[in-house]
């Protein structure tokens, strides 16, 4: 066994922080005979992208209308956001990933005066790294 190597143990969770992990193992039967030195190694190959996954934010604005029905504490005429398109996330080949919005006061259903807002969203894949946050413009007039 090399003194540089990593020391595995049964039940060791292994990240991709390496690209391979040395294993080596002896076989003692119950007569204090053992085996020569047998060595094999692990590949880890990361599911999900540990970095998080690629998060495309929509192009697009959302276009939103006041209307007389909608008005603020303040008496100011109001647009309400619509479910909107987001964007799209893309990880690792076998890794599913979800885009969300990270602050809620542009979700859908919120009232908004006239004015250019941005709407902060990130992905996040199955195993819970996140992406670099992205926005969505949101237009009200």
């Amino acid at each position: 066994e090399e003194e540089n190597e990593p020391y595995i143990t049964v039940g060791m969770e292994l990240t991709s922080a390496l690209p391979h992990y040395p294993v080596y193992s002896i076989a003692t039967n119950e007569n204090g005979v053992s085996t020569d030195v047998c060595s094999f190694r692990i590949n880890v190959n990361d599911k999900c992208n540990p970095n998080g996954p690629e998060l495309i934010p929509r192009e697009q604005p959302v276009y939103v209308s006041t209307r007389s029905s909608c008005t603020t504490a303040t008496g100011e005429r109001c647009g309400i956001v619509p479910p909107f398109f987001q964007g799209i996330c893309t990880d690792n080949k076998n890794c599913a990933c979800s885009v969300y919005q990270i602050d809620q006061e542009f979700a859908p259903g919120s009232k908004l005066t006239k004015g250019t807002y941005q709407a902060t969203i990130g992905a996040r894949n199955e195993l819970g790294f996140e992406s670099e946050p992205g926005e969505v413009t949101i237009v009200v007039n």
